[in-house]
C-alpha cells in the first residue's frame, strides 16, 4: 500500500504480503523523512523471501535509500530518549514503527493492523529490547512518490463510460429542477389560494402539479433504468477485466499473500462501482442544486439564507476535521476482515487436521481474536458515525429553529408571507439535504481511495504474458529437448543461493529423475523449469529457444506437469482428466487414465467417469487423486512431462505400470523422486546439490 499522508507525521502503510512488515515499516520512516515510497516500489527494489526480512535486511536495505542507521538494546524506561519514528523489533518476528511517546502510552504504527495506542505497562508483553534509528546520510536525496491512484486510468478502459455518465447526469438533472417546483406550489396555496378563496386556481393547480409528479415518477424510472443498465455493465467489465488480470499473475504473488486478502481487494470492487455509477454523477448534481437551491433561497431572504449557510460551513469544517481519522480506522478495518477471512479459509481447508489433532478450541480461539478485532473496528467506525450524526442534528436542529424565528418574526412584520417562509423552509430542507449528500460524497470519494488503492496494488503486478508481444515462437514439431546453463537461484537478494551453477541437458525422449536431500531445491529447481518461478541467473532451453525469451503460455503447450501441491477441481472426472476442454476427445481420456491406471478405478464408481470428484477432490482417495493428476497431465499430449513426487501415494507395481505407459508415447520425461525403485526406472539419475548436479546413475543401476 502507499502512504496515506505526509509532513511532520508518520505516514500508515499497511502490509499486503505476510512477510513484508519490515519493508512497510522502513517505507514509512523513508517517507517521513521525505523519501515518498510505497511498498510496490520496494518489492521491485529489494526482494525478500517469505522468511521476510531481518534487522540485518532492513540495515542493508535503509543504506541503499542514503540513510544512517543504528541499531540498539534498550530497556523499556528509556523508550522516550528514542528519535521518532524508529522501528522496533516486536514480539520476536514482527516489526512496527514507533511514532510518538508520551507519559503512560506510546503510539505505533503496526503494518500489520493499523495504528496502535499501547501503555507502558503491557510494551513489555510485546517490545523485545531491539530498536533501529534511521537518519538521511550524505547520500540521501528527498523525493516525490508518483501518483498511481486514479480513477481516470481505473475507469479509462471500460467502453460506453462516458455516454452513460452523461445519460444519467442530464436526466438526473432534469428531475432535480422539476423537484424545485412542489415548494413554490405550496406558496402559491398558502398565498393565493387560500387567501383570495379561488377555487379555480386551485384545480388549475391541482391538474398542473399532478401531472408534474406524473412526469417526475417517469424520469425517476427512465433514470433508475439507465442506473441499473450502467452498474450491470460497470460491475461486468471491471469485475472480468480484474480477474482476468488476477489469473494471469505469476503464482509468486499468490504464495506470498493471504488468500483472504486477496478476496477482499476483489470486494472493492462493489465500493468503486456504486460510487462511479452513482456516486459521481449525484455528487455533481448535489453540488449544481446546492447553487441554484441557495441562489432562490437569496431572492426570498438574504439574512436568512446567511444564517443557514454560517451553520452549515460550521458542520462542514467539523466534518472534514474527522476525515483521516476515519480513513486510518477503515484501513484498519479492511486490514482486519481480510486477516479474518485468512483464517476462516485456512481452518476450513485444514478442518481434517485440526480434528486429528482436537485442536478445535486453539483454531476457534485465534479465528476469535481476529473477529473480535474486526467488531472493535466497525464498533470505533459506528462510534464515530454516532458522533457525526449526533452533531449533525444538533446544528441542523438549532439552525432549523433558528430559521424558523427569523423567519416567523419576519411574517409578523408583514415583510414575509406565510406562503413565502414555507417554500422557504421547503427550499431549505433540499439545501441541506443536497449539501449534505454532497460532503457526504466528497468524504466517501477520500475513503475510497483505500479500496482503489488496493486494486491498483493487484493491477500494477506484471503479468505472466507480459512478453506475449515478444516475436519468438516455438516450432510446432518439438523433439522436446530440454537444456539449463548455469542456472542459479535464491528467494532473495540477501539470502543465500539455494543452488548455483547448474548445467544439465535432457535429451529428446530421455528419462531422468533429479535426486538430493531434503530441502536442497528439488522442486524450487522443477519450478524454475516450468516457469513458475524466475532463476536469479541462467537459463533454460527447449529445443535451443531460450525460454525466457518466449510466452510462458506458448512454453506451457507443450509442457505438463504433476506437481506436489497440485489441485483438482470440482466437477466430474472426465471434466478434470481433460481440464475442463471446450471440445474433449472421449477417447483419448478413456486412453489417458489407463495409462494412469485409473481406469478400473472410475468404471466401478455409479457414474464412473461422470462422478463427481466433490471440492478439489475430497471424495477421492490421495492414490486416485494423484493418478487423475497423471491422467490429466497426459491429455496434453505434452513433448515434456515434468513430476514432482507425483506416484509417492502409489504402490511399486501400479507405479511400474504408469512409467511403462508414459515410456511407450516417446516423451521427454523429468521427475523428483526418493523412492529407490522410482529412481532405478530412469534412464539417468542427477543428485543436485548446492553448487553441483551430479550424474549418479551408476548408483542406482
Amino acid at each position: 500500500m502507499k502512504k496515506i499522508f505526509f509532513g511532520l507525521k508518520t505516514p500508515l502503510i499497511i502490509q499486503s504480503e505476510q512477510s513484508e512488515c519490515g519493508l512497510a515499516c522502513l517505507a514509512m520512516v523513508a517517507s517521513f523523512h521525505g523519501y515518498e515510497t510505497d511498498l510496490t516500489e520496494l518489492r521491485r527494489d529489494f526482494s525478500l523471501s517469505l522468511k521476510g526480512a531481518t534487522l540485518s535486511t532492513i540495515i542493508d536495505f535503509s543504506k541503499k535509500l542514503g540513510f544512517i542507521s543504528r541499531a540498539l538494546r534498550i530497556e523499556i524506561e528509556d523508550i522516550p530518549y528514542i528519535q521518532t519514528p524508529a522501528i522496533l523489533h516486536w514480539d520476536m518476528n514482527h516489526f512496527v514503527v514507533l511514532t510518538k511517546v508520551k507519559n503512560k502510552t506510546i503510539k505505533i504504527h503496526d503494518p500489520a493492523f493499523g495504528e496502535k495506542t499501547i501503555s507502558r505497562q503491557s510494551l513489555d508483553k510485546h517490545f523485545t529490547g531491539v530498536v533501529l534509528e534511521l537518519s538521511p546520510g550524505p547520500d540521501f536525496a528527498a523525493k516525490k512518490i508518483e501518483k498511481r491512484v486514479s480513477f481516470r486510468k481505473m475507469i479509462g478502459s471500460i467502453s460506453g463510460i462516458k455516454k452513460s455518465i452523461s445519460q444519467i447526469f442530464l436526466v438526473s438533472l432534469v428531475l432535480q429542477l422539476l423537484l424545485m417546483a412542489p415548494p413554490y406550489y405550496s406558496q402559491i396555496i398558502f398565498d393565493d389560494v387560500i387567501v383570495e378563496m379561488d377555487e379555480i386556481l386551485l384545480d388549475s393547480l391541482f391538474l398542473l402539479f399532478g401531472t408534474l409528479a406524473f412526469i417526475i415518477g417517469f424520469i425517476e424510472i427512465l433514470r433508475s433504468r439507465i442506473v441499473l443498465h450502467f452498474s450491470t455493465q460497470l460491475n461486468y467489465q471491471m469485475g472480468t477485466g480484474l480477474f482476468w488480470h488476477l489469473v494471469n499473475l505469476p503464482a509468486d504473488y499468490f504464495e506470498k499473500r493471504h488468500i483472504g486478502d486477496i478476496v477482499s481487494r476483489f470486494s472493492s470492487l462493489e465500493k468503486i462501482r456504486n460510487f462511479l455509477s452513482e456516486g459521481i454523477v449525484q455528487s455533481i448534481i448535489d453540488g449544481l442544486m446546492c447553487s441554484i437551491t441557495f441562489i432562490i433561497m437569496m431572492t426570498y431572504s438574504p439574512p436568512l439564507s446567511f444564517v443557514v449557510f454560517v451553520l452549515i460551513c460550521f458542520f462542514s469544517i467539523l466534518r472534514f476535521s474527522v476525515v483521516q481519522h476515519e480513513r486510518k480506522l477503515n484501513e484498519s478495518l479492511i486490514s482486519n476482515v481480510s486477516k479474518e477471512q485468512s483464517n476462516f479459509i485456512e481452518t476450513i481447508r485444514g478442518i481434517k487436521t485440526i480434528k486429528l489433532f482436537s485442536h478445535e478450541k486453539s483454531r476457534f480461539w485465534i479465528w476469535q481474536d481476529f473477529f473480535i478485532n474486526n467488531i472493535n473496528s466497525e464498533i470505533k467506525i459506528s462510534s464515530l458515525n454516532i458522533n457525526i450524526d449526533a452533531f449533525r442534528n444538533i446544528i441542523f436542529g438549532l439552525e432549523n429553529i433558528i430559521m424558523l424565528y427569523f423567519g416567523a418574526n419576519m411574517v409578523i412584520k408583514g415583510s414575509f408571507t406565510v406562503g413565502m417562509l414555507v417554500a422557504f423552509t421547503a427550499y431549505k430542507l433540499i439545501f441541506v439535504e443536497k449539501i449534505n449528500n454532497f460532503l457526504s460524497m466528497l468524504i466517501e470519494f477520500r475513503v475510497l481511495k483505500l479500496h482503489l488503492r488496493r486494486l491498483v496494488e493487484v493491477t500494477s503486478e506484471s503479468r505472466e504474458d507480459a512478453f506475449d508481444n515478444i516475436p519468438v515462437g516455438l516450432n510446432p514439431i518439438l523433439s522436446g529437448k530440454l537444456s539449463v546453463k548455469d542456472l542459479s537461484f535464491r528467494y532473495a537478494s540477501s539470502e543465500p543461493y539455494i543452488f548455483s551453477n547448474i548445467n544439465f541437458t535432457v535429451q529428446s525422449g530421455e528419462f531422468v529423475a533429479i535426486t538430493g536431500s531434503s530441502g536442497v531445491g528439488k522442486s524450487t529447481l522443477l519450478k524454475i523449469l516450468i516457469g513458475l518461478k524466475k532463476p536469479s541467473m541462467g537459463h533454460t532451453y527447449i529445443d535451443d529457444f531460450n525460454v525466457n525469451k518466449i510466452s510462458k503460455q506458448k512454453y506451457r503447450a507443450n509442457i505438463s506437469t504433476v506437481m506436489q501441491d497440485d489441485q483438482l477441481l470440482s466437477g466430474t472426472l472426465w471434466q478434470n482428466i481433460c481440464f475442463f476442454d471446450e471440445g474433449p476427445d472421449l477417447e483419448w481420456i478413456y486412453e489417458c487414465a489407463k495409462m494412469a491406471a485409473i481406469h478400473d478405478d472410475i468404471m466401478e464408481m455409479p457414474m464412473s467417469y461422470h462422478s463427481l470428484i466433490g471440492d478439489m477432490g475430497t471424495a477421492l482417495s490421495g492414490g486416485q487423486k494423484q493418478r487423475i493428476l497423471i491422467a490429466r497431465a497426459l491429455y496434453r499430449k505434452p513433448r515434456i512431462i515434468f513430476l514432482d513426487e507425483a506416484t509417492s501415494n502409489l504402490d511399486s507395481s501400479t507405479e511400474e505400470v504408469i512409467y511403462d505407459s508414459i515410456s511407450s508415447l516417446n516423451i521427454t520425461r523429468l521427475i523428483v523422486a526418493h523412492r529407490l525403485s522410482t529412481i532405478r526406472s530412469a534412464d539417468r539419475a542427477l543428485r543436485l546439490e548446492r553448487d553441483k548436479i551430479i550424474d549418479v546413475t551408476h548408483q542406482y543401476k
